[in-house]
């Protein structure tokens, strides 16, 4: 697994992010759409969705360690997703 898909588990803020590269959360989410095609948030659904199929698919796991490990704190959340 790659190391950016590592951190998916951590609690991820935009505005921190922002913080972090000296620009407002609106600066960050319209350059990250321009580049991506969508949201800093979506891209994250995204990518933790795509985490967890692959931890289906080539672990044991039980769902809701699963859910946690992608950085659900609620396996519900992942659920409805």
């Amino acid at each position: 697994m790659s190391k950016n898909k590592k951190n998916l588990n951590n609690d991820i803020r935009i505005d921190e992010i922002a913080e972090h590269v000296s620009v407002s959360t609106r600066t960050l989410t319209r350059y990250f759409q321009a580049a991506f095609g969508e949201t800093p948030h979506q891209y994250l659904q995204k990518a933790r969705i795509e985490k967890c199929k692959l931890l289906l698919d080539i672990t044991e796991l039980d769902f809701i360690q699963i859910s946690y490990r992608c950085g659900y704190n609620e396996p519900g959340t992942l659920r409805r997703l």
